[in-house]
């Protein structure tokens, strides 16, 4: 079964809820992290299993064709302006910070001081088998659930464990073409872990991203 939508607004409601207030760089404007920055929720392999080797069919293992392949241009070297200062405020509130990444490909991770509040928008580099790596082993994820088309592109929760409820943590990785995918992840404020699916909610942030990408272009 596939998610529904949460509508912009109320991702945004449910997300700053925590709180409104903090200092911190503009949004939107990568610095480097603090020494007491909180680690980034991704490992190198972003938490994927190892994917097939030799010969392999893209797109296979049932994963979906990706009919019209996005272009990312400018933003896979500029990932953190894949969301507006704007956005990131409606999401975050005021006070959230940003930091270019690189684990697993070029990123960029939003967070909201003193909560563990945070946005992760990367653009995989570990493989050039989209969506087919993932699905050719999706049966030993505990989380693997195909979501609603994200801006028509095919979209799923994945994780070799399910956070969703316990810790608030989600990622949702969409295929861009055939051979490559973007990974959205959203973590929740401790006050709201265990109150709305952070499924859904990455699944917003990637729409809101794709968006952009397309109007960018």
């Amino acid at each position: 079964m596939r998610s529904a939508v949460i509508g912009t607004t109320v991702l945004a409601v449910v997300l700053v809820g925590c709180s409104s207030g903090g200092g911190g760089q503009v949004a939107g404007t990568p610095t480097p992290a603090p020494p007491t920055s909180s680690p980034p929720v991704s490992s190198p392999r972003d938490g994927e299993l190892p994917p097939p080797q030799g010969e392999v069919s893209v797109p296979g293992a049932g994963a979906p064709s990706v009919s019209r392949p996005l272009e990312v241009g400018r933003y896979e070297q500029e990932p953190c302006s894949t969301l507006s200062a704007a956005q990131v405020e409606e999401y975050m509130g005021t006070g959230a910070t940003s930091e270019a990444t690189n684990l697993g490909g070029p990123g960029c991770e939003w967070h909201k001081p003193q909560t563990q509040l945070a946005i992760t928008v990367k653009f995989l580099k570990i493989h050039d088998l989209g969506l087919t790596a993932l699905y050719a082993n999706r049966s030993q994820y505990q989380l693997f659930r195909e979501l609603d088309p994200v801006a028509s592109y095919p979209a799923v929760a994945w994780g070799l464990t399910d956070d969703s409820m316990t810790k608030g943590q989600c990622r949702v990785r969409v295929g861009i073409s055939d051979r490559a995918t973007m990974d959205f992840i959203l973590k929740l404020s401790e006050k709201n872990v265990g109150k709305m699916d952070p499924c859904a909610g990455a699944r917003e942030v990637a729409q809101a991203v794709i968006t952009n990408i397309q109007g960018g272009n």
